[in-house]
C-alpha cells in the first residue's frame, strides 16, 4: 500500500490527483480483504494494489458515476481471487466470479444487474475478447453499453500491470491491446509505479534474508526428468528468474523445487538427523551433490503471505531438512550425479513422472514437456491421453465451482478420483520413455532399461567422462565438466 499512497508526486506528474482522490485511493488500499485474495508475489496483494489504481485513474477519466466507480473497484481488487496458481488459466476468472458475492457486501449489490456486471466482468477478464459477448447471456445483462465500458476499464487495469513482467516473458505488456486511449497514457507510470515495488521488495528482502555462510554440500533432485540433465549440466540449477533470462524452459517441478528466486535443495548435514526431505526425493529420484558457500532457511512461524511479500523463500512441505539457495546453482558447484541404491537399477517401466495436482495447467505443461522430449524418436499416440485429460479438467472444474461446505464433503472422492486419472497417465508416460530409450539403445522389445542405463546414456550422449563408484547410500556418478557457455 506504502508504494502506491506515497507516490503521489511520481503518479501527479501524469494524471492530477484531488486530495480526495489521494483519500480515496489511501482508503480503498487499507480496507483490501487480504486473506481473500491469492497468495502470489505475481497475482497477490501487489498486483490487486496496482490494478486498483490502474482502474481508479481509467475510471475517472471516464467520468464513472459512483455505482460503476464500486463496481470497477471490487473487480479490480478481487479479479484473481479464484487462482491456484501463476500460469495461463482461463478457468480462474470463472472461479472468482462465482466466490465474490462472498467477499464483497457493498448495498449497491441488492440490485442484481450490479452483481451480474461485476460477476461477468470478472469472468471475462481472464479470457479473449472474442468471448465477451458470451457473458452478456450467461449473466443476463440489460445494459450492453455499461458492460463493455466497465469490462474494457478491468482488462486495461490489469493488462498494465503487465509492465511488471521482464521484457522478455510471454506475459509483458503489448501496448497494442489496450482498448481506451487513456490507458495507453498511464504506460509510463506503470513502469514506475511498478519500479518503486521491485525496489522496495529488494530492500524488505535484503533487510531479511540472513544465510547461513560456509562450505556447504547440499542435493537437488530432478525426479526421473532425464530430459533435465544436459541443461543442468551445462547451466547449472536455477530459479525461475535465471531460467527466463537464459529462455530455458522452466517446466513445473513436483520434485526439487525452482522457485521464482531460489532453488530448494536437501542440506547434507541433516540427511541422518530424520530430515524428510531427503528420503522422500533425494532417495527416489536423480540428483545433483552440490557444494554452495549460503544457505537459506525458511522459518515456519512465517506466513505464506509473508514470505512471498518480502521475497523469501516458503518452505509449504515443512520438510526440516529443507534449505534454499539464492538465485542459482552454478555447473561448477555441482560435484556428483548420485541414484540411491533402490533406483540405480529401476526399471524405466515402474518410474513415477507424474504426480496428482490441483492445477491443471501445471500437470498439462508436465506432460507437454515429455512430449516433446521423446517426439524426436516416437510419434506418440495422444488419443487416450487426451481422453485423460479431459476427464482430469472436467473434475477439476467441478470441484472448483462448489463452495467450501461442499468441497469438504467430495475432497477425498475428488482426490481419488484424480489420482485414479493420474495412475493411468503415468502408465502411459512409462510406456513412451521406455520406447525412447529403446530405440536409442537398441534394446530388444521388453528388455528391462534402467534409470542407471539412462543416466549413463545421457551423460555419452553429451560427451562426458565418467566414473561410478559406490556408497552405503547409493552411487555417485564422477563426471568431466564441460565448459559452461558464456550468458
Amino acid at each position: 500500500m506504502k508504494e502506491i499512497v506515497n507516490a503521489d508526486n511520481i503518479i501527479e506528474k501524469h494524471v492530477n490527483l484531488t486530495n480526495q482522490d489521494k483519500k480515496t485511493i489511501e482508503e480503498v488500499l487499507s480496507t483490501i480483504k487480504r486473506n481473500a485474495l491469492y497468495n502470489s508475489k505475481i497475482h497477490g496483494l501487489y498486483h490487486s494494489e496496482k490494478v486498483f489504481l490502474f482502474s481508479y485513474l481509467i475510471a475517472k477519466h471516464e467520468r464513472l458515476d459512483e455505482i460503476d466507480h464500486q463496481i470497477i473497484t471490487d473487480a479490480a481488487l478481487y479479479h484473481d481471487i479464484g487462482r491456484i496458481n501463476d500460469y495461463e488459466d482461463s478457468l480462474h476468472g470463472y472461479c472468482s466470479a462465482n466466490r465474490i458475492d462472498t467477499v464483497v457486501k457493498h448495498p449497491i449489490y441488492k440490485d442484481i444487474e450490479n452483481l451480474n456486471i461485476l460477476k461477468a466482468i470478472m469472468d471475462g477478464h481472464s479470457v479473449s475478447d472474442e468471448r465477451r459477448d458470451r457473458f452478456i447471456d450467461d449473466y443476463e445483462i440489460t445494459d450492453v453499453e455499461r458492460y463493455y465500458k466497465l469490462y474494457d476499464i478491468l482488462k486495461d487495469a490489469d493488462a498494465l500491470d503487465r509492465k511488471r513482467f521482464f521484457d522478455y516473458s510471454d506475459s509483458y505488456l503489448d501496448e497494442r491491446f489496450l482498448r481506451i486511449d487513456v490507458s495507453k497514457g498511464l504506460i509510463k507510470l506503470s513502469e514506475e509505479i511498478n519500479n518503486i515495488y521491485k525496489q522496495n521488495i529488494k530492500t524488505n528482502v535484503n533487510n531479511i534474508k540472513r544465510p547461513e555462510v560456509g562450505r556447504f554440500q547440499c542435493f537437488h533432485s530432478i525426479g526421473f526428468d532425464f530430459f533435465k540433465l544436459a541443461s543442468v549440466l551445462e547451466h547449472g540449477i536455477l530459479s525461475k528468474k535465471e531460467m527466463q533470462k537464459l529462455d530455458i524452459e522452466g517446466v513445473s517441478n513436483f520434485e526439487g523445487g525452482n522457485l521464482d528466486d531460489y532453488v530448494s535443495v536437501v542440506d547434507g548435514r541433516l540427511i541422518n538427523k530424520g530430515g524428510t526431505a531427503f528420503p522422500t526425493f533425494v532417495m527416489n529420484g536423480i540428483s545433483f551433490v552440490c557444494e554452495v558457500d549460503k544457505l537459506y532457511s525458511s522459518d515456519e512461524k512465517n506466513t505464506q503471505s509473508y514470505c512471498i511479500e518480502h521475497g523469501i523463500p516458503y518452505n509449504k512441505s515443512l520438510h526440516d531438512d529443507e534449505k534454499y539457495v539464492y538465485s542459482r546453482i552454478d555447473s561448477d558447484q555441482i560435484n556428483h550425479i548420485f541414484l540411491s541404491n533402490k533406483v540405480c537399477n529401476k526399471d524405466v517401466r515402474e518410474g513415477l513422472y507424474i504426480y496428482n495436482s490441483l492445477s491443471f495447467s501445471i500437470l498439462k505443461d508436465r506432460i507437454n514437456h515429455y512430449i516433446n522430449n521423446i517426439s524426436d524418436v516416437i510419434n506418440p499416440d495422444l488419443s487416450e491421453m487426451n481422453k485423460l485429460l479431459s476427464m482430469y479438467k472436467k473434475t477439476l472444474e467441478d470441484y472448483f465451482i462448489l463452495d467450501q461446505i461442499q468441497k469438504n464433503k467430495v475432497n477425498k472422492q475428488v482426490v481419488a478420483e484424480l489420482e485414479g486419472y493420474r495412475i493411468k497417465i503415468n502408465n502411459i508416460i512409462q510406456d513412451w520413455i521406455y520406447q525412447k530409450y529403446q530405440y536409442e539403445l537398441g534394446k530388444n522389445k521388453d528388455e528391462i532399461i534402467t534409470i542407471d542405463d539412462i543416466v549413463s546414456h545421457e551423460l555419452q550422449k553429451l560427451g562426458f567422462e565418467y566414473n561410478k563408484s559406490q556408497t552405503d547410500k547409493g552411487y555417485l556418478f564422477s563426471y568431466e565438466k564441460i565448459k559452461t557457455k558464456s550468458r
